[in-house]
């Protein structure tokens, strides 16, 4: 199981890696302005349907693999990161295109920041979301931090509803 582990590990390190430094490389005042807005839902969209694909491709990992529980918490490590990366990406193009969309500049930190104090739910005020899409964002990231956090919920439920079935072997993490 040590291996399985450390392959793991080397596996959220780089795919979460992979997934930050792509965020830092992308910046949409290179895009001219007059597809600035198309080119943001569509990198936004981009974001999100790997971010889906990556789940799809876990779910299936997880079924076959020696020791699902590792696979299941390196899906869930992942995909947080990639949860977080997704929505300061936005947030950050969104300032970017609209520096008026906050109330402040956000720069690439700033919207990590502000991401995970949404994620949080603690909403510290110091940065606020003020044009209709800086908001409508914002709402989508609340109401789907309510899901992944319910889901989550429900996986480690679901495991130790497992764990304590009579005859069950624990021979996995818990």
């Amino acid at each position: 199981m040590g291996e399985a582990a450390t392959l793991a590990v080397v596996r959220a390190v780089l795919i979460a890696t992979t997934a930050v430094l792509v965020s830092v490389a992308i910046n949409v005042e290179a895009v001219p302005g007059a597809v600035r807005l198309p080119f943001l839902f569509t990198y936004i969209l981009l974001w999100v349907v790997l971010y889906v694909l990556y789940f799809r491709h876990q779910m299936k990992m997880i079924a076959r693999a020696d020791f699902p529980t590792v696979r299941a918490w390196e899906t869930l490590v992942v995909g947080a990161i990639m949860f977080i990366t997704v929505f300061a990406n936005a947030y950050y193009q969104i300032s970017q295109l609209n520096s008026r969309s906050f109330s402040e500049d956000l720069d690439l930190f700033t919207a990590y920041y502000f991401t995970v104090t949404v994620l949080g739910t603690v909403g510290f005020g110091d940065i606020t979301p003020v044009t209709i899409l800086a908001r409508s964002v914002s709402m989508v990231q609340m109401i789907v931090d309510l899901g992944i956090i319910a889901f989550t919920v429900r996986l480690i439920t679901q495991r130790v509803k497992q764990n304590k079935e009579p005859g069950a072997a624990n021979l996995e993490l818990p």
